[in-house]
């Protein structure tokens, strides 16, 4: 398959707006007050990140399932194995976050303070490279 028709598949055109998505919310909470980013409310910019995300075909439908099948249970085991995840795995790991927040509140403020998101954006632009 050609890379543009394997990037436009995978929803890897998407990951540039994701890109500018949570960027703009890091730059908006970085300017917040250290007791605002302790607790950050409900932003609209990442709000806007998790939709841009649906939007995407880098959403993993079945991603309990994946995150079980590496024998990943715990958050710290899903965040070690970040940087090393393949496709699927990585598609999993962000679906996860996105969808679990509404079971763990305040994970995506987690998830952004400890720049989760960014790491696994990270590992999507290296797996780009690699690609192409």
């Amino acid at each position: 398959m050609p890379a543009m028709g394997f990037l436009q598949n995978y929803g890897f055109s998407s990951c540039k707006t994701l890109y500018f998505s949570l960027a703009i919310f890091y730059i908006f909470i970085l300017q917040r007050t250290a007791r605002d980013v302790e607790y950050p409310a409900r932003d609209e910019e990442l709000l806007e990140f998790a939709d841009t995300f649906y939007k995407t075909n880098l959403i993993s439908y079945n991603y309990l399932s994946v995150l079980r099948s590496y024998n990943l249970h715990t958050m710290d085991q899903i965040e070690s194995a970040i940087e090393t995840a393949d496709l699927e795995l990585l598609k999993a790991i962000l679906t996860g976050y996105i969808r679990q927040d509404r079971f763990i509140w305040g994970l995506w403020e987690y998830a952004v303070r400890e720049k989760v998101f960014l790491r696994i954006l990270n590992r999507f632009n290296e797996i780009l490279q690699e690609i192409t």
